[in-house]
Parts: C-alpha cells; sequence; structure tokens
C-alpha cells in the first residue's frame, strides 16, 4: 500500500507541477531581447528567433526557472553564437534560468538582482509523467524500483549535461555543488560575491 501511494503521489506531483506550466515571454526592445516567466518546450525557438532579429545580441532574463533540458538548449546556444546574458535591476533568475545566465560570453547582473538555485530535477515533465503512467499500468506497485532506476538514470545524465555545459561556459564546477546541496523545492540564493567567485557573473 504504501509502495502504490509512494508512486500515486509522485506522478500527481509530477502532474501538478507540468499543470503550472506556461511558456515564457520573450520580447524584442531596443537594449536585446528579455525573457520573462518559467521556461518550458518552444522557448528556445523563440529565443532563438527574437536574438537572431534584434540589433542588440543581448537577452535579459527574469525567470523563477522551468525544464533544464530548453534551459540548456537556449544556454549552448547563446554560448555558441557569442551572445551576451544580463540580469537587470529587482531581475530574479532561479533554477534553470542560471543555466540560460551561465551561457552568455559575458554575464552581467545589476546588484539588485537575485540568482537562486537548487538540485536540478529532471522529473517533472511530460516524459517522466508517461514513464511513471506505464510503469505502474504494467507493474503496479511492484513497479516502485522501477521508477527508482529511471529517477537515477535521469538525474545522472541530468548532472552530466550540466557538467559538460558549466565547463563549457568557463563557470567554476562548485557551482554544482553548491546547487546539489539544495532540494529541487527549495532554493538557495547567491550573493554576488559567490557569483563572482564561481565565475557565474563575469563582468561588472
Amino acid at each position: 500500500m504504501l509502495k502504490r501511494q509512494w508512486i500515486v503521489g509522485l506522478a500527481a506531483l509530477a502532474l501538478l507541477v507540468c499543470g503550472k506550466a506556461n511558456a515564457a515571454s520573450v520580447h524584442q526592445f531596443h537594449g536585446g531581447v528579455t525573457l520573462v516567466g518559467e521556461i518550458t518546450v518552444g522557448d528556445f525557438i523563440k529565443v532563438k528567433r527574437a536574438l537572431n532579429g534584434a540589433r542588440k545580441k543581448t537577452l535579459f532574463l527574469n525567470s523563477a526557472g522551468g525544464l533544464v533540458s530548453e534551459a540548456l538548449l537556449i544556454g549552448n546556444w547563446l554560448r555558441d553564437s557569442g551572445f551576451e546574458t544580463r540580469l537587470d535591476r529587482n531581475s530574479r533568475c532561479a533554477s534553470a534560468c542560471v543555466l540560460i545566465f551561465a551561457g552568455g560570453i559575458i554575464r552581467t547582473a545589476h546588484p539588485s538582482s537575485t540568482i537562486i538555485v537548487h538540485m536540478g530535477s529532471g522529473l517533472f515533465n511530460e516524459e517522466a509523467i508517461n514513464d511513471f503512467k506505464n510503469v505502474y499500468e504494467e507493474y503496479g506497485p511492484a513497479g516502485s524500483a522501477i521508477l527508482a532506476s529511471i529517477a537515477e538514470q535521469r538525474a545522472a545524465l541530468i548532472t552530466l549535461k550540466q557538467v559538460s555545459f558549466l565547463l563549457k561556459s568557463g563557470v567554476s564546477i562548485n557551482f554544482l555543488d553548491i546547487a546539489s546541496s539544495v532540494h529541487h523545492l527549495d532554493g538557495k540564493e547567491l550573493t554576488r560575491r559567490q557569483a563572482l567567485k564561481l565565475n557565474l557573473i563575469n563582468a561588472d
């Protein structure tokens, strides 16, 4: 009974989180492009299109996070394209947003902005929900071990992708030490001194 409750509870939490997802708002303005809101599937295409058409190649971020996979797509493309990222006055960049920020060749942040990190999670997405559903339908409560194995594999793949990306971006690998110590439903605000020491912010 306990195993069944664990599986159903995990799937319900995943559905709850994913059900709230709304694509970020991406707009051009005279200083570059803004990305505001939750990062989800399709935002990479919107950011790419907007920045390619912008006169100034700077991406301003204000987001509480979202899909790590989409954030890595955006971050890697920003890096390969040589674009800048910036956190403007009173903006907030949390979770997956920090990976996008790390993709900028030049990364600046207003002193009033906040950077919040936590452990990455690959559980809360459509693919994971389908995995939960399929495993439970086929194996019932006995499928809890399979779900645990799936979760472990996803966590390992996400970590590997983030390590590769951070090395490419010049951000200290110690970033993951800090982020992985915080549960993905919580968050830790980095001080400006920490962000500079990690080379997350690399310009004033």
